[in-house]
């Protein structure tokens, strides 16, 4: 987030010149946000929050370093997706797990410290690789009016991506504090598992259906919702079979690996389904909101979800399983209803751009 979410603007701006400025111009401002998280975490670090007190003084410096690296990364991403440069995209994932790996093994005789080094050294591998995708142009530098031209992704798309992050990581200490500390370590195996396909498969997806739309709507807007529709039916038809598959199989497979003490978290995989099933398929696709005006839907899309999660506190039902049954399937639905938004959301964007390029002609 310490590119204030100026990085979906890069893919969204309006040509490859202004997509430049805003990601040279994010890179700075991602600069001056990583200087305050080090500085900050050294404030914890001297005032011993949290057990931060335990942390050398050169842990600070660590922080800001990587965060930085993290930050640069994910705006060199953006423009890596807006050039249609997916192959520099893969050579970084690699680049980057090799060299956290590698480091991490060498460092570990050496310092407690090894993990976190290693972390810092493998992205800043990724972002060697991924760096060399930013042009040369010594004429582009940063540009406060073309950031306030794009006020709304700071403004609306940053405190969207905290209620995001929030809503992604409630669920287990939601479910801790209702049922249970154990409860809670059922669900965060169950959740790691379910996301499995999600982060290898829809990340990836995401990326591509991204910079491609953009595209689409730029040159060719009115095959937008028709470019929309086959994504949503291809990773539709993957989603259900994987879906099918681990509400018939997961409870069994669960206890068979783990053991019989894990077999509510193998009824908890298959209560599961239903959200893996509409995350998968909707997920990847939801970026195209970044291409229209109208934006803030996610921000109250966020805000419904937060709510969703939160449902055990409100509706008292006794079995854990069946709980996260009734949260799955909420989300579903709004999954479901989130789609049918996008695809009106699309028309409205094509019928926009079809009028923009017959007035400039």
């Amino acid at each position: 987030m310490g590119g204030m979410r100026y990085d979906v603007a890069i893919v969204a701006a309006n040509d490859d010149q202004e997509a430049l400025i805003i990601t040279k111009s994010s890179l700075y401002v991602a600069a001056g946000f990583s200087v305050i998280a080090g500085i900050v975490f050294e404030i914890f670090r001297r005032s011993r929050v949290l057990g931060y007190g335990a942390f050398p003084p050169w842990v600070s410096l660590l922080v800001m370093i990587a965060t930085i690296i993290t930050t640069w990364i994910v705006i060199l991403r953006y423009w890596a997706i807006r050039q249609g440069k997916y192959s520099a995209i893969g050579k970084f994932t690699m680049t980057q797990a090799f060299a956290r790996a590698a480091f991490q093994i060498l460092t570990a005789f050496i310092t407690i410290y090894g993990l976190a080094l290693g972390e810092v050294a493998g992205r800043l591998g990724g972002l060697f690789v991924i760096w060399r995708t930013l042009p040369r142009s010594p004429r582009v530098s940063f540009s406060l009016e073309t950031l306030l031209k794009y006020k709304t992704y700071p403004l609306i798309q940053l405190p969207s991506s905290f209620l995001d992050t929030v809503a992604l990581m409630a669920p287990v200490p939601v479910f801790s504090a209702v049922y249970g500390i154990a409860v809670g370590g059922g669900l965060a195996l169950a959740q790691r598992v379910v996301g499995l396909p999600l982060s290898l498969v829809g990340a990836s997806v995401a990326d591509v259906f991204y910079g491609k739309a953009a595209q689409i709507s730029r040159e060719n807007p009115q095959y937008l919702i028709r470019f929309l529709l086959s994504t949503v039916l291809r990773l539709g038809i993957m989603a259900v079979i994987l879906g099918i598959l681990m509400w018939l199989i997961a409870p069994a497979v669960v206890t068979y690996v783990f053991g019989p003490h894990w077999k509510q978290a193998g009824r908890m995989m298959a209560a599961l389904a239903p959200w893996l099933v509409a995350m998968l398929t909707v997920s990847p696709v939801t970026r195209i909101i970044f291409l229209s005006r109208h934006s803030w839907i996610k921000l109250l899309y966020d805000s419904i979800s937060i709510a969703i999660v939160a449902a055990p506190f409100w509706l008292h039902i006794s079995d854990p399983v069946r709980a996260l049954s009734v949260v799955s399937w909420l989300k579903a639905t709004q999954y479901l209803l989130y789609l049918l938004l996008l695809i009106i959301l699309s028309a409205i964007i094509a019928s926009e751009n079809r009028s923009s390029a017959s007035v400039e002609r």
